[in-house]
């Protein structure tokens, strides 16, 4: 029971929690924009060095890290997207 509820739960926070970073970062001021997307930028980088990293594995810390590296990617394609909808419609 444990090995199914475990990964759900840290699942269901991890997503939950980038979601509320995205919005958080939405609403910062524009002057703040070149530093975030520098921000950003570094963490998808990262991010894509750790989805290479574990892409073999078959072990849970693989699928852990995995999960984490693509709702990162997740988040940093979001928040780009979402900033351009928010700016050209003001």
């Amino acid at each position: 029971m444990a090995a199914t509820v475990l990964p759900a739960l840290v699942a269901l926070f991890v997503w939950w929690f980038s979601t509320g970073i995205v919005l958080l970062l939405n609403r910062l001021p524009k002057r703040n924009h070149g530093r975030s997307t520098l921000a950003a930028t570094a963490l998808a980088v990262a991010a894509a060095a750790v989805l290479y990293a574990t892409a073999g594995g078959t072990d849970p810390a693989s699928a852990y890290w995995g999960f984490l590296a693509a709702i990162v990617l997740s988040g940093c394609s979001s928040w780009r997207s979402w900033r351009r909808s928010l700016w050209s419609s003001s």
